[in-house]
């Protein structure tokens, strides 16, 4: 089974605390932010100021952002959007946890089924740790 580590956001100020999931020893956000800054610098910019923006309590427009799940689940997921990015963050509902996690608009439908798959794998992982103690 994989090792999960949360790591807090440091560039997001305000209320709200957002964070990138290390999943034994590597983060994917961190990966996916390096090759998109050589494409897409302003956008990955622009996503950070969106976080900033629902840090501080604010709403960002329909056309930015949007809910993904209707149905009750253990998490809300949600998406940021650029032009060619995408920002998926899901909010853990038992202890509030903010986790993000990038992708691209070319690839949406494999990266979103990555996501959830990625979801259920840290969830599964918590609940393990929390019967230990």
């Amino acid at each position: 089974m994989s090792k999960f580590a949360l790591i807090r956001i440091e560039a997001v100020k305000g209320k709200l605390i957002f964070f990138k999931l290390q999943k034994d020893e590597n983060c994917e956000f961190d990966v996916f932010e390096i090759k998109a800054r050589q494409n897409y610098k302003t956008e990955i910019n622009s996503i950070y100021h969106k976080l900033n923006v629902l840090a501080s309590g604010r709403r960002l427009p329909e056309k930015q952002f949007r809910i993904l799940n209707s149905k009750e689940t253990f998490v809300t997921e949600c998406e940021i959007k650029t032009k060619h990015l995408r920002l998926y963050y899901f909010i853990d509902k038992e202890n509030g946890n903010i986790v993000i996690t990038g992708g691209y608009k070319t690839s949406q439908k494999k990266d979103l089924n990555h996501f959830r798959k990625t979801i259920n794998q840290y969830l599964e992982y918590r609940r393990k740790e929390n019967d230990k103690s």
